[in-house]
């Protein structure tokens, strides 16, 4: 894979958890440094629940290996993409080394739809 491959703005996102001063738990997001990867749009479709559609869409994202100092990668994580000043968010569904050379990493994404943009 070529640099010129890698030209979209990319961070990872894991999910943690805060508790406020009357002691409930607060769901939240700690954010990586800022990656740079390829997105590909694999597949998309539509769902129809309680009839409303909801747009569903797989990509599949690769990113270089290693990963950054303090970066987790899991099936837990979210990916947060930047385009042209707005926020797209994958749920990665599966993690995979296309090449077994620990080179590049290939997540298998579903793209978050909705407020809590959570899996």
């Amino acid at each position: 894979m070529k640099v010129a491959d890698l030209r979209h703005v990319l961070h990872i996102q894991n999910p943690t958890t805060t508790q406020n001063d009357r002691g409930a738990v607060i769901p939240g997001w700690t954010t990586s440094t800022q990656l740079r990867g390829k997105v590909r749009t694999v597949s998309g479709d539509e769902r129809n629940t309680n009839e409303q559609i909801i747009p569903v869409a797989a990509h599949e994202v690769t990113i270089r290996w290693p990963l950054p100092t303090g970066v987790t990668l899991s099936t837990k994580s979210r990916i947060r993409w930047t385009v042209e000043g707005a926020y797209r968010y994958f749920g990665v569904t599966a993690i995979g080394e296309p090449d077994n050379r620990r080179r590049m990493v290939a997540l298998t994404c579903q793209e978050l739809v909705g407020e809590d943009r959570g899996l």
